[in-house]
């Protein structure tokens, strides 16, 4: 899809993703789209990128919003946890939603600073008390770690909002869901 699609897609000012193609935070992986100046992009892209936006959490005026993650951070998730979904959310009809996000741990250790860490969380937030669960323990000194911060984003919501907008534009990559399975 052309650049103007893409934007209506994901619901972004262009003079907002100008600025952060700029600053190398587009969680992006069309090989095209650097060598089409910027006018090759896919479903996925937008989706991604939607994505990114909802961790970003600052696409509303109104101050009483609390914002989100910056743009360097809210790149590294989308690009750290898409892999770890076992099915694509642009491809996912199954029951519930997928969130997408970070966990922080962090581990007391003796007579020197705490060891943080962080893992990647794609899934069902029905099975998220137990993957944290399962993630705490085992660290470096066998203790059971303590989560610090947690940041999730609806990635269900995000492959559907920019599959209706796609279909709105008459885009046929909207209606595509070849990819699809129960």
């Amino acid at each position: 899809m052309r650049l103007s699609g893409f934007l209506h897609c994901t619901d972004c000012p262009k003079e907002r993703f100008n600025a952060l193609r700029r600053h190398d935070n587009l969680p992006l992986f069309s090989p095209g789209a650097d060598a089409g100046g910027w006018q090759s992009f896919t479903l996925d892209d937008a989706f991604r990128f939607r994505l990114m936006l909802d961790f970003l959490g600052d696409s509303v005026a109104d101050a009483a919003y609390l914002q989100g993650l910056p743009p360097s951070g809210a790149v590294k998730i989308v690009d750290n946890v898409m892999p770890r979904f076992d099915r694509h959310p642009l491809n996912f009809k199954g029951s519930g939603e997928l969130w997408a996000g970070i966990v922080v741990f962090e581990e007391a250790i003796e007579d020197a600073d705490p060891l943080r860490s962080a893992a990647w969380f794609a899934g069902q937030p029905s099975d998220l008390s137990q993957w944290i669960e399962d993630k705490r323990t085992g660290g470096h000194t066998g203790k059971k770690c303590e989560v610090v911060r947690i940041f999730l984003a609806n990635a269900s919501r995000a492959a559907s909002f920019v599959r209706q907008r796609a279909i709105d534009l008459g885009l046929p990559e909207g209606m595509d869901f070849s990819g699809t399975t129960e």
